[in-house]
């Protein structure tokens, strides 16, 4: 399928004439946000020197031929650095003109010290070095998995100075890493970047994770069925609007303001459904509903079975799909944690940035874009082509 207006067509948007090749540091610029970020600096050859910082090597990061001509440009150098231990190898004591931190610990399943440590703290030592060593901007990426819903279905996007209550300790760790740097370093110039849940080309664990539980039933007699209700907010941003959303704060964002980056979807468990009925040649997902969901629970009902029982139907659908077609999954799983079927609604507002100046690019979740996501993946020999 054809997608349009991606950042790839060249149209350099206005807000990019910043000063003349600004030094930018990306922390964690591996990730699937990452590498996108990295093109989207090269492609509009935005910055004099990028260098990239990341845990893992290049050739570890599952890249396709255009982010791999992506990092060989000439601006770039890279360092590894586990961040959380040696964040001073990032940054090589130099005072770097746009720094954004991209980096820290993102599976679930892990323990609570470890979302400390790799978040928490690996957001602190960094946010010291650019206070100590200064910088022009400093964008602290976090999630928009902190707020406190005011329903339970998500119905009320939240703005920025909404109440809190992270479900999660992923979410928690930045939350309490984003109050402490503006509490303990009140000169540092920056900026907070909420995200929700990101897709687009690379993607391992936004929709991605949901389409490759919905492709196990590819084949199948039976259909894919969903906790909660139909009407619960899973609110998203395709990658090219989130990467453009952070250059943008750094650029023009007001110093120790939040903003989300949401596009205006206002994206639902009900059209994500639409979508994957769409593209794969499965029965129609469905959902129990809010309701029934809540009977199953409070009568005892546990959801780690719920989920490990689900896990295992999936992985033989899709360890199944992958033999037929010869291939291996690599990155991708369609394993689920308890914390991705919780019922927390991700539901934020991202007219904040819009009214700065911002323009969304995708501005609404498409069957096209969901494929485009996915052909970076049937590209690279992990995912069967068997879309409709």
């Amino acid at each position: 399928a054809t997608v349009s207006v991606l950042y790839w067509e060249k149209e350099r948007p206005k807000y990019l004439t910043m000063s003349e090749g600004p030094s930018v540091l990306v922390l964690g610029g591996l990730g699937f946000i990452g590498k996108n970020l990295v093109k989207y600096l090269v492609d509009y050859n935005i910055a004099g020197e990028i260098r990239v910082a990341d845990k893992i090597l290049p050739q570890m990061g599952y890249m396709n031929e255009e982010f791999e001509a992506a990092f060989a440009n000439e601006k770039i150098s890279f360092v590894q650095a586990d961040l959380y231990a040696n964040a001073k190898k990032a940054f090589d004591d130099k005072r770097w003109n746009i720094i954004i931190n991209l980096a820290g610990l993102t599976e679930y399943g892990r323990y609570d010290e470890e979302y400390q440590i790799m978040i928490h703290d690996l957001r602190l030592s960094c946010a010291k070095l650019a206070n100590d060593l200064g910088c022009d901007k400093y964008i602290e990426v976090s999630t928009c998995m902190v707020y406190k819903n005011k329903d339970a279905k998500g119905e009320k996007p939240c703005k920025e100075d909404a109440s809190t209550d992270p479900q999660d300790a992923i979410s928690a760790n930045h939350l309490s890493a984003e109050n402490e740097i503006l509490a303990k370093f009140p000169n540092l110039p920056v900026v907070i970047a909420r995200l929700p849940v990101v897709y687009g080309p690379g993607d391992t664990a936004g929709l991605m994770r949901r389409l490759l539980c919905a492709a196990s039933y590819i084949g199948s007699d039976d259909a894919m069925e969903l906790p909660f209700s139909d009407s619960l907010r899973v609110h998203t941003v395709h990658v090219q609007d989130a990467v453009g959303g952070i250059w943008f704060l750094a650029c023009a964002g007001v110093n120790r303001e939040i903003y989300n980056i949401v596009d205006k979807n206002d994206t639902t468990q009900k059209k994500i459904n639409a979508i994957l009925e769409e593209i794969f040649p499965i029965k129609p997902p469905t959902c129990v509903g809010h309701l029934k969901t809540q009977l199953f629970l409070s009568s005892g009902g546990d959801i780690e079975e719920s989920v490990s029982d689900a896990n295992h139907d999936h992985l033989i659908g899709w360890t199944d799909l992958l033999k037929e077609h010869n291939l291996v999954g690599g990155p991708l799983t369609c394993f689920l944690h308890k914390e991705e079927v919780s019922g927390h609604a991700i539901s934020a507002d991202g007219s904040k940035l819009e009214a700065l100046g911002y323009q969304y690019s995708v501005p609404n979740v498409t069957s096209d874009y969901v494929r485009h996501a996915l052909q970076y993946w049937i590209d690279k020999g992990h995912f069967p082509a068997v879309l409709k």
